[in-house]
């Protein structure tokens, strides 16, 4: 058989053209690429949803932690309350006794004279048979209270006694058989009996 062609078949010849293999690629490798997307994105909601649980199960835990460290420093906190409670109630009795003390000295520094009727209500509170009376002073309250009695020495079934330790104003009487103090101090835990009660004065 000969290869040559003849004239007139010249017509029937057409030039090759190579197929058209990127098309086809093309169309497989965008395929590719989808299916390989879709993979992916369902590998991300897969794992995005398993670290999303996994971040609200560890959030509830460090959570739940911090509300136990929470309650734990409230409940140290509450014991503390209960002892500062009692620790401004001591102030508050050392402060009212302060002021107090203050009140008394400077009614005493205005007016001298109380501590006459201080020995006399001390006096008041004795047996009637008492018998040698002793009555301690502060060195300058013994000349006020004698002359205020106005009994000479002679008749005086009592004797005065310095005690500089006493503050003016106040007194202590001893007998035989009985005493009474009747001191600024012991006055002054009388009055704040009255106003807290004897426990706390006993305390103080």
């Amino acid at each position: 058989m000969s290869n040559v062609i003849s004239s007139k078949d010249v017509h029937k010849i057409h030039a090759w053209n190579k197929p058209e293999v990127g098309e086809d690629l093309s169309e497989t490798h965008g395929l590719m690429s989808r299916q390989l997307d879709g993979i992916q994105k369902r590998a991300y909601d897969e794992g995005y949803t398993r670290g999303y649980q996994e971040g609200i199960n560890k959030g509830k835990i460090e959570i739940q932690g911090q509300v136990q460290y929470l309650q734990g420093i409230l409940m140290s906190l509450a014991q503390p309350l209960d002892m500062l409670d009692d620790v401004v109630e001591q102030d508050l009795v050392s402060l009212v006794i302060a002021v107090t003390q203050q009140l008394i000295r400077r009614e005493i520094k205005t007016d001298p004279g109380q501590v006459i009727a201080a020995v006399r209500d001390a006096m008041g509170v004795l047996p009637l048979a008492v018998r040698h009376l002793r009555i301690y002073l502060h060195p300058d309250d013994i000349s006020l209270v004698q002359n205020a009695m106005s009994i000479d020495a002679e008749e005086q079934s009592w004797k005065f006694m310095a005690d500089p330790t006493l503050s003016r104003g106040g007194c202590r009487l001893l007998s035989d058989d009985s005493q009474v103090d009747a001191s600024i101090d012991s006055r002054l835990q009388e009055v704040i009996a009255g106003i807290f009660g004897g426990d706390r004065v006993s305390d103080d």
